[in-house]
C-alpha cells in the first residue's frame, strides 16, 4: 500500500501532536507531584513542538506555491500569457524537480505562440 506524501506529513503531525500533548500531560503532573519537570521531559516537548512548527511552515510555504501556480493558470486562462510566463518560469527556476511545474510552463510557453 502506498501513503500519499500528504498522508505522511499529516501523520507525522497528528503523532507530533500526541507527542506533544503527551509530555506536556507528563511535565504537569511531575509539578502536581512536587517535583520539577526533568530536563528529558521538556527536551521531549521542545522537539514535539518544533517539528509540528516546521511541518506548518512547509504546509503553509505548499500553500502558496498552489495559489501562486492557480494564479499563474488563471492568468493564462485569461490571455494574458506574459504575466503567466513570468510566474511559472519562476516556480519552475525555484522547484526545477517538480514535474507539474514544469509542464504548467511548457503549456503556458506554448500557447504564447499561438
Amino acid at each position: 500500500m502506498k501513503i500519499s506524501e500528504e498522508k505522511k506529513v499529516f501523520l507525522v503531525m497528528l503523532l507530533s501532536i500526541a507527542a506533544a500533548i503527551y509530555v506536556a500531560m507528563d511535565i504537569m503532573q511531575q509539578v502536581q507531584a512536587g517535583y520539577f519537570p526533568y530536563i528529558t521531559s521538556l527536551i521531549l516537548l521542545g522537539y514535539a513542538v518544533s517539528i509540528i512548527v516546521a511541518l506548518l511552515l512547509s504546509l503553509k510555504r505548499e500553500l502558496n506555491l498552489e495559489q501562486k501556480m492557480n494564479k499563474a493558470i488563471e492568468l493564462r486562462g485569461a490571455g494574458q500569457h506574459q504575466q503567466s510566463n513570468v510566474l511559472i518560469v519562476e516556480l519552475v527556476n525555484n522547484y526545477p524537480e517538480d514535474a507539474e511545474f514544469n509542464f504548467q510552463c511548457a503549456w503556458s510557453i506554448d500557447s504564447s505562440f499561438q
